[in-house]
């Protein structure tokens, strides 16, 4: 079938909380700075879920199979001081402002993903 096709090709449209975390390399996060990481995700409506899997990556699925390859790598950078979140698609990386409290940090990431762009994908 066409959907089945699709899926394989281009990867799931549907992009859970847990379908986005399951991408990130924990190796480098400590367990408060994965329970931030885990917050941010799960605060996110749908739409902006699919925004930074194209902000840190440049995609607008998680390919199939097996993912995303070199995993999603979040870092929090005390150089962002008062700036919005970063990232290099080319290398999966997401660089946070450090040190700033969880919903000032939400918002901050909320700007940045809507201030990226307007993708006719972002709606799929």
């Amino acid at each position: 079938p066409p959907r089945e096709v699709a899926a394989r090709v281009c990867g799931e449209p549907g992009l859970s909380d847990e379908d986005l975390l399951a991408q990130v390399e924990r190796g480098g996060l400590s367990e408060g700075a994965w329970a931030t990481v885990r917050g941010l995700v799960e605060a996110l409506d749908p739409l902006r879920r699919r925004r930074l899997l194209q902000f840190c990556t440049g995609k607008a699925r998680i390919p199939y199979p097996g993912g995303l390859e070199p995993r999603l790598t979040v870092c929090f950078d005390r150089r962002l001081g008062g700036k919005l979140p970063q990232a290099a698609a080319c290398f999966h990386e997401l660089r946070l402002p450090e040190g700033l409290p969880g919903e000032e940090l939400a918002q901050r990431m909320r700007t940045a993903l809507d201030e990226t762009g307007d993708l006719d994908y972002w709606r799929a």
